[in-house]
């Protein structure tokens, strides 16, 4: 695999990362109660900071999204991305070890009750930004036609994400009977 085309995938997997955390960001901080809830659910954070966290999580999720997407500090976003993704992962796995399976992860989008595989995909998240993070792997570079490129295919990854997570939640309401926007067919005309 050429040069150009090992830049293209980190540039990629940097721009995928920044719009996943925007869209985390963005639901957060449209019901930061809803969220500062979730946060409480966890049993994580002290009562007297899940304000401060609620609204601060958010806003490091928006830094990450800014800094994934400038070259000359995508490093540090690339890190900050893989802290935060870890930290999730970890206050994850924490709740599962506990035992509390329906805490909703938070994480933007529908609705999830936590679960292993949360823990996995943030590993997984975690190792696709891994390059970007340690900067050995290969000099960030930056054109307008990579970063037109990069952006496109990022956006399709990510409207596949989302269709991806909207199946599952379907899958999971009709199986399991809960309310929520899951389509219901009538065989009634």
């Amino acid at each position: 695999m050429g040069q150009s085309m090992l830049i293209l995938l980190q540039t990629t997997a940097a721009f995928f990362l920044a719009l996943l955390f925007l869209r985390a960001a963005l639901h957060k901080l449209g019901d930061r109660y809803r969220f500062q809830g979730i946060l409480a659910d966890y049993g994580l954070v002290p009562e007297k900071a899940l304000s401060f966290i609620a609204f601060a999580a958010p806003t490091l999720e928006l830094a990450t999204t800014v800094m994934l997407i400038i070259p000359s500090v995508r490093l540090v976003g690339a890190v900050l991305a893989a802290s935060l993704l870890a930290g999730y992962a970890i206050a994850i796995a924490v709740n599962l070890a506990r035992g509390h399976h329906l805490v909703d992860c938070g994480c933007g989008g529908a609705p999830e009750p936590i679960s292993w595989k949360l823990v996995v995909r943030n590993a997984v998240l975690v190792g696709l930004i891994a390059p970007t993070a340690t900067g050995l792997v290969f000099p960030i570079d930056s054109s307008l036609a990579l970063d037109v490129t990069s952006l496109g295919i990022a956006t399709l990854a990510l409207l596949v994400w989302m269709t991806g997570e909207t199946m599952l939640a379907n899958n999971r309401r009709m199986n399991e009977d809960l309310p929520g926007p899951a389509t219901t067919w009538s065989t009634a005309q």
